[in-house]
């Protein structure tokens, strides 16, 4: 009886261990589904940050707060640094294209990431461009903000031309933003980097103006400081550098591959002498060889250099037959046309062509060759000196027309409108049943006509007929016509300019010429703007080669231009050394912040991927 009660007690005990057990198992399935679920939501909530965080990036959200740069009291934002960044980089794009349109070549190459593109810095180190634009940056944050201190002590404010101008930017801004679709803020932020905004944009603008606003003001008293008596002292001390002289000039452009030839020539020649030489030496006895051989090296080197360096080339050799063939300055010209390219005859038909007058020894130098602006601006040179002057693209052909001399003439301002003999010429190709001969030609029959103003004109020098050089001439004359039956203000006359001239210069600013140096325009325009009767307000039309200018006179400067160039180029000095001092005191004065490293990183990325 006692057994059986004890097997009870025992299955009664297994059953509730049995119980508990299950009890346990099925907390620990609970638990577990737990787990998975907490797992599964913190990867949910780690993926919902990133994705906030890429979002917010890509809005430029954090830019705006992270500090990249800390100059004095001011801190710059990763935005920020992006946008003088930009800036520093369109600098270069624009010398970059000024250059390849001047001289055919660049140096950087912004179609390329300025990260794999090498220069060197002021201390000849080798550094990658956008190493080079880090270091602007800096330099620029740096002088700006003491700039910016300048003008907060002295109470400087932006003036209202300059908030004009702003204005006028940031709302072409958003009429460019809108025709793509975007709002202002978000194009600004695609242009100049992720977290610049609208109001950012101009905060920056408005620093950029201020301090450009300042040095205009601190240029202006560098030009305007030097006296009369200081003018003449600089002169006296070197005339040349204020002085001027007339030229004939003619370039013959340099044949890359024929010289390359040549040079291979010569340098062959040389060292088949040198073989023999060598043979020769080798046959000496054995104390003598050595010497020998370094004396007959120390020869070859010397022929080699004088072979390379004594041999005309044949563009030098056509250079000197012409100078041998140039009597005075009018045969200078008739030679000119006669070697000039088939494709630059009619260029070499006008006389002004080769002319060069009023030239300066510093444009000399910088252009053309510092030897050549000694050789025309020696005490010794006299009217009719003529030389041949190479430079690795061209060989120039020189005849002095007038030997140095200072500019004793005022410098005039004046504005025009033109009507080019190319421009209707090519719309009255466009017209239907047009008969009058738009053809620009060679041989182009000399005629003269007389207008309805019973104004004689001829088409000489034009290359057109004179059906076209009167059609543009009529053309002219309603423009004239125009302008003097209106309010005849120099404001009024600005805006036909802007509306109406062919003129395709840099002087779209109602066609405005200032600063106009004698011997610097074609001589019609000259003649007109340097008449001695000439007063501010006059209007006439005059024709050039060019097609008829509507002139209209602005006024005559009070100083010779000599003592213009001069007060230029002292000041130019004065401000140049302010410049660097300013660079001196505020080097080393931006401090990297947290994030200076991320905000160049990701301003490169920016530049680069505008182009």
């Amino acid at each position: 009886m006692a057994k059986n009660e004890n097997q009870l007690d025992y299955r009664a005990e297994r059953k509730k261990r049995l119980a508990n057990n299950a009890k346990k198992s099925s907390k620990k399935g609970i638990d577990s589904v737990k787990v998975v679920t907490w797992v599964v939501r913190a990867i949910a909530i780690v993926l919902a940050v990133g994705i906030a965080v890429f979002a917010l990036y890509q809005f430029g959200v954090p830019q705006k707060f992270m500090p990249a740069v800390k100059v004095g009291d001011r801190t710059y934002s990763v935005a920020e640094y992006s946008y003088y960044y930009s800036s520093v980089f369109q600098t270069y794009v624009e010398q970059s294209n000024s250059l390849q349109q001047s001289y055919g070549y660049t140096l950087f190459d912004y179609t390329k990431d300025p990260a794999v593109q090498t220069t060197t810095d002021e201390d000849g180190n080798k550094i990658t461009y956008d190493e080079l634009f880090r270091q602007r940056v800096l330099t620029t944050l740096e002088t700006a903000n003491y700039y910016l201190d300048k003008c907060e002590a002295e109470g400087i404010t932006l003036s209202d031309e300059h908030k004009a101008e702003i204005d006028e930017l940031i709302g072409s801004i958003a009429s460019s933003a809108e025709a793509n679709h975007f709002s202002a803020s978000r194009y600004i932020s695609y242009v100049y980097g992720k977290g610049l905004n609208e109001k950012m944009f101009r905060e920056l603008l408005e620093e950029q103006y201020l301090v450009a606003q300042y040095l205009e003001d601190v240029e202006e008293d560098c030009y305007s400081s030097f006296t009369d008596e200081e003018l003449e002292k600089a002169y006296a001390e070197d005339p040349g550098e204020f002085q001027a002289v007339d030229l004939r000039l003619f370039g013959f452009e340099v044949e890359k591959e024929e010289e390359k030839e040549e040079t291979t020539t010569a340098a062959e020649e040389t060292t088949a002498e040198a073989t023999e030489e060598t043979t020769a030496a080798e046959e000496t006895t054995a104390a003598e060889e050595t010497t020998a051989e370094e004396e007959t090296t120390e020869a070859v080197e010397e022929e080699t250099t004088e072979a390379v360096e004594k041999e005309p080339s044949k563009t030098e050799l056509l250079a000197e037959e012409m100078l041998g063939k140039i009597k005075d300055e009018a045969s200078f010209i008739e030679l000119a046309y006669e070697y000039a390219a088939e494709k630059d005859k009619e260029t070499f038909k006008n006389d002004t062509a080769t002319l060069a007058k009023n030239i300066k020894r510093a444009t000399v130098k910088d252009q053309i060759g510092e030897d050549l602006a000694e050789w025309l601006y020696s005490a010794d040179r006299k009217v009719g000196d003529k030389k041949v002057y190479p430079t690795d693209d061209y060989v120039y052909v020189i005849y002095i027309i007038k030997t140095a001399y200072r500019a004793e003439e005022p410098l005039v301002d004046a504005r025009h409108i033109l009507v080019s003999f190319d421009s209707v010429a090519s719309e009255l190709k466009k017209t239907d049943g047009n008969k009058i001969d738009v053809e620009k030609k060679e041989d182009q029959e000399v005629k003269t006509a007389t207008t309805e103003e019973e104004i004689e004109i001829t088409n000489q020098g034009t290359g057109y007929s004179i059906e076209l050089v009167t059609e543009t001439y009529k053309q002219a004359r309603d423009i004239y016509d125009k302008y003097m039956s209106g309010e005849k203000t120099e404001e009024a006359f600005a805006k036909l300019a802007d509306e109406l001239s062919d003129d395709g210069g840099e002087n779209k600013n109602g066609g405005l010429y200032e600063g106009i140096e004698k011997g610097k325009m074609v001589e019609p325009f000259e003649n007109w703007v340097y008449d001695k009767d000439r007063k501010a307000g006059d209007v006439d039309l005059v024709m050039t080669e060019y097609g008829w200018h509507v002139m209209y006179f602005v006024k005559q400067h009070e100083e010779p231009a000599w003592k213009v160039s001069a007060r230029e180029t002292l000041g130019s000095k004065a401000y140049a050394e302010i410049e660097e001092e300013v660079i001196k005191e505020t080097e080393g004065t931006a401090v990297p912040a947290a994030f200076l490293g991320f905000a160049a990183s990701e301003a490169c990325k920016n530049a680069d991927k505008l182009y």
